[in-house]
């Protein structure tokens, strides 16, 4: 039987190197989905972009924070009061921003059909449920739920923890909103630097989850995108990956189809 592998970028509005990165994924045929950060629909509405983005399926992509806020290190720990305890004003204030994101890009025919965070905030006990909330209310049923999944899975855990949380976050999360009808789907978070496709195909080979997520984040970002944010993700690593051009061959051998939510 051939399984569902739900490619998706994130992180699209940060940066114009990574927007770029993108959208030469999404024509290359590897991203399936892309989620668009929601304090920045513009950044898709942009005449050239626009039109590839129409191709696949479009998200959108909470955060909470400024560009150089990491909940990773230690010392941006004190945010993660926001992520446990929002007080109603700020929740409000997040909920009309979404608000406006979807309808500014339903209007031009990009509707949202998933939602995520970043940094995985949509899992935090905060925000799990006024998020699933408003997924619903605006007919979207899928949410993303980190799961390491395959044989070198705890290898991977052990040398990175926050895997573990991630995953522990992700049961709290489908836990704290079980009344409402979402599809919670297992979503592989390698973001930490270049894997290879073919390791990752490998490991994925005797797990029993039909429906896979593989998050990425594909790009050039730029110098000051970098320097404000320190991060540690390999973005031309994985932008060389995923337009390989058989990449959606190995992808097909393998047993999976890439898809679109």
């Amino acid at each position: 039987m051939v399984r569902s592998l739900y490619t998706t970028a994130d992180d699209f509005g940060m940066d114009s190197g990574i927007d770029d990165g993108i959208i030469k994924c999404v024509e290359t045929g590897s991203v399936k989905n892309v989620s668009i950060c929601f304090e920045n629909p513009d950044s898709a509405l942009d005449p050239k972009r626009f039109e590839v983005l129409k191709s696949v399926s479009i998200g959108l992509h909470f955060n909470l924070f400024p560009p150089d806020v990491d909940i990773n290190r230690p010392k941006d720990w004190n945010y993660t009061r926001f992520l446990f305890f929002p007080n109603p004003e700020m929740i409000r204030e997040k909920m009309d921003l979404l608000d406006s994101a979807f309808s500014k890009l339903a209007e031009k025919g990009l509707i949202c059909h998933f939602i995520n965070g970043h940094q995985h905030i949509h899992l935090f006990p905060g925000w799990v449920k006024p998020l699933s909330k408003w997924a619903l209310r605006h007919q979207i049923g899928t949410m993303r739920k980190p799961s390491e999944l395959g044989k070198n899975s705890l290898s991977r855990k052990i040398r990175r923890p926050a895997l573990f949380v991630m995953e522990f976050l992700g049961f709290l999360g489908e836990r704290i909103s079980r009344k409402y009808d979402l599809e919670w789907i297992p979503a592989i978070c390698r973001w930490g630097g270049n894997f290879p496709w073919e390791n990752l195909l490998s490991d994925l080979s005797d797990v029993s989850e039909n429906k896979i997520e593989v998050v990425l984040h594909p790009g050039f970002p730029t110098v000051d995108y970098m320097k404000k944010t320190f991060s540690p993700i390999d973005y031309p690593a994985q932008m060389k990956q995923l337009v390989d051009k058989n990449l959606i061959f190995k992808t097909q051998r393998a047993g999976f189809s890439l898809e679109a939510f």
